[in-house]
């Protein structure tokens, strides 16, 4: 539910606008880099396939190995390697060079 003056809504509006273009870019980098979906795509393709994502539903849900495909995330808790506190500890320098 949305209250105030026709300025205040339209205010709202505005900065919505404005984040929403904010967080778009900040999705686009990190796909474009590590996304398997994505290689080969101009920036403006992947920013684009977000935001058409987003938009059209609002919540874009995905399984853990989807976040990892769209470049989302790099790794998972529990994939081998990753089964426990004491492998991921042992496995650091590998998951930082990813």
């Amino acid at each position: 539910s949305t209250s105030g003056t026709y300025k205040q809504v339209l205010s709202g509006a505005q900065w919505d606008t404005i984040l929403r273009s904010r967080t778009y870019q900040m999705y686009t980098e990190p796909c474009m880099t590590t996304g398997e979906f994505f290689e080969g795509k101009k920036q403006s393709q992947v920013k684009s396939y977000i935001r058409r994502k987003l938009e059209s539903k609002e919540d874009w849900w995905m399984s853990a190995e989807d976040s990892i495909m769209y470049g989302f995330c790099d790794l998972i808790v529990g994939q081998k390697g990753l089964e426990t506190i004491d492998r991921i500890v042992n496995n650091a320098s590998r998951i930082l060079q990813l």
